[in-house]
C-alpha cells in the first residue's frame, strides 16, 4: 500500500500553512445543497494565484483560483468536466481554466452527468415540483432524466420516477447498449416494513436500479433491494435468518440499529459504476459503508430471486467490501461514508482492473482518503475476502463530508473533486501537480476527457 500522507514540497520562501475552517450547519449528511462543513482559506501555494477579475459576474467561473499548476507534474492536455452541485452550469474546462464549452440548463441538477458519445449530454436534474419536497426527496434528489444538446436544448426527458412512492436520485450512466441505468428510492410504509421485520417507527425508502430504453421510455431491466433482504428480529416473519451467515442479502434494520432515521432514507445510495467486462454494477451504499456488487447478467425476473444469472445467485449481491459489520461479520471497516466507485480501465486487457473510491472521512480527523482497490473479480459469488489497497491518497487540507469522487487521468494521476472546495490533480507519488478552487460552490464530481475523446471531438467539431 502507497499511503501517502504529506505532500508539502515547499521551499522556505514560499512556504504558507494551509488551514480550515469548520462551519457547523443543521443539515443532515446527506449531500443537500445547503449543507456545508469545512471551507478552505489558504491553500498549496507554489505558484502565485491565478484568479478571474471578480467584476465578471457572468462568468461561470466567477470567484475560482488555480492555486496550483506544475508543468513538469500535470497533464496539460487533461480537460475537465464538473459542475456546483445542485447548480445550473455545467462546465468543460482546460487545465488554464479556459472553458472549452458550457451548459447552463434550465433545472437543476440532482446530481450527476456525462457526455455522450454523439457530443450530448446526458444527467439528472431535479423535476419541476421536487424542489422543496419533504416526503421523499433527500440530498441528491433529482427525478428528471434529461439529455441535452450542445446548445442546452433538451432534446429528451424521462420524468415517471418523480412521484411520492419512487424518485430517481444522485446517478445515471449510460450503458454500452445504449440503454440508461437510473438510481431510485422507493417508497416502504411503516405497516409493511413491520411485516416484514423491519423495527421502524417511521416510513422507509429503500434503493432500487432501473435500466431504461430511451428510445421508447420502457423500463427494460429493474433490481430492488427489498428482494434480497434478511433478518434476524423475528423468526415468524419472512426472510428471517443468521445475518453474518446472509453474506449475500441486505440488512434493512442495520443502519435502523446504528443509527436510527427520521426521514426513511435508510440506505443513501449515492452512485455506481458499470463494469461492461464482467456485467456488474457497482454500487455505493453510502450509509452502509459499502459497495455492493449486483449480477446484471439476470433478467429482471432473476434479479428479483437468488437464483439465475453468470453467477447462479439471481438479484443477491455477489460480492460487497467496506464494511464488515454491515452483515455482521468481522474485519477492518474501511470506509466512512463513500462515494463514487469507478473502475480504471485496463487498456492491456481492454477491459477494467482496479477500482477507486473516495471516502469522505476516514483519512484522520476531519480528512478524506481515496483508496485505490484490487478486487477478487475472479471470485466473485464465493469468496468474502476484503479487497487490496494498493494505493491511497490524503492529505490534511483534503476534507469534504459530503459529495466528491476522484478518477484516474491516462497519465497515472488522479483527480480527486474535493466537494466543499475544488479539483486537485495529484501524482502516483502523492506529490500535488495542480489544484483549483470553484470559489464557494459544491463538486458533485470532475470526470477527465481529452482532445482525442470522441465524445469531445463531437461536442466541439463545427
Amino acid at each position: 500500500m502507497k499511503g501517502v500522507q504529506d505532500v508539502h514540497d515547499r521551499t522556505s520562501k514560499s512556504k504558507r500553512v494551509a488551514f480550515f475552517v469548520l462551519i457547523l450547519l443543521s443539515a443532515s449528511i446527506s449531500g443537500c445543497l445547503e449543507d456545508d462543513s469545512k471551507k478552505h482559506t489558504d491553500r498549496l501555494s507554489e505558484t502565485e494565484y491565478e484568479s478571474l477579475d471578480e467584476n465578471e459576474s457572468d462568468s461561470p467561473l466567477n470567484g475560482s483560483e488555480l492555486l496550483v499548476n506544475k508543468s513538469e507534474l500535470s497533464e496539460h492536455d487533461a480537460y475537465l468536466l464538473f459542475a456546483g452541485n445542485g447548480g445550473t452550469d455545467i462546465l468543460l474546462m482546460d487545465k488554464e481554466l479556459n472553458i472549452i464549452h458550457y451548459w447552463n440548463t434550465s433545472s437543476r441538477l440532482g446530481n450527476d452527468f456525462q457526455l455522450m458519445p454523439n457530443g450530448d449530454l446526458l444527467g439528472l436534474f431535479k423535476a419541476k415540483g421536487n424542489e422543496n419536497r419533504e416526503d421523499i426527496c433527500f440530498g441528491g434528489c433529482g427525478g428528471s432524466i434529461q439529455i441535452l444538446d450542445k446548445n442546452g436544448t433538451i432534446i429528451w426527458q424521462f420524468d415517471d420516477f418523480a412521484t411520492d412512492k419512487r424518485m430517481l436520485h444522485h446517478d445515471v450512466e449510460l450503458l454500452p447498449n445504449g440503454n440508461i441505468l437510473a438510481l431510485s428510492w422507493e417508497f416502504l410504509s411503516r405497516s409493511d416494513a413491520k411485516s416484514l421485520g423491519i423495527d421502524t417507527n417511521t416510513d422507509l425508502y429503500y434503493e432500487s436500479i432501473f435500466e431504461i430504453n430511451w428510445t421508447t421510455n420502457d423500463v427494460v431491466w429493474e433490481w430492488h433491494s427489498i428482494d434480497h433482504m434478511v433478518q434476524d428480529n423475528d423468526p415468524s416473519k419472512p426472510n428471517y435468518g443468521n445475518i453474518s451467515e446472509s453474506y449475500h442479502r441486505i440488512d434493512f434494520n442495520y443502519y435502523l440499529d446504528c443509527c436510527g432515521s427520521d426521514n426513511g432514507d435508510i440506505m443513501h445510495a449515492n452512485g455506481f459504476d458499470y463494469d461492461a467486462e464482467r456485467n456488474l454494477i457497482y454500487l455505493s451504499v453510502n450509509f452502509y459503508n459499502e459497495v455492493w456488487v449486483i449480477d446484471h447478467s439476470t433478467n429482471t425476473s432473476q434479479a428479483a430471486g437468488s437464483s439465475g444469472g453468470f453467477y447462479d445467485l439471481g438479484g443477491d449481491l455477489v460480492y460487497r467490501f467496506g464494511n464488515p459489520a454491515a452483515h455482521a461479520s468481522n474485519g477492518t471497516i474501511l470506509f466512512n461514508k463513500n462515494h463514487h466507485p469507478n473502475l480504471i480501465k485496463d487498456e492491456q486487457i481492454n477491459g477494467f482492473g482496479n477500482i477507486i473510491i473516495f471516502s469522505n472521512s476516514g483519512g484522520g480527523e476531519n480528512q478524506s482518503i481515496i483508496y485505490e482497490l484490487a478486487l477478487p473479480t475472479d471470485e466473485y459469488g464465493s469468496t468474502q475476502s476484503a479487497p487490496e489497497v494498493v494505493w491511497s491518497y490524503t492529505n490534511e487540507s483534503l476534507y469534504s463530508r459530503i459529495v466528491s469522487g476522484a478518477v484516474r487521468g491516462k497519465g497515472n494521476t488522479t483527480y480527486i473533486a474535493e466537494g466543499d472546495f475544488g479539483i486537485w490533480e495529484v501524482t502516483p507519488d502523492g506529490q500535488v501537480a495542480w489544484q483549483f478552487s470553484y470559489g464557494e460552490e459544491k463538486v458533485w464530481r470532475a470526470y477527465v476527457h481529452y482532445a482525442d475523446d470522441p465524445e469531445i471531438v463531437a461536442l466541439l467539431k463545427a
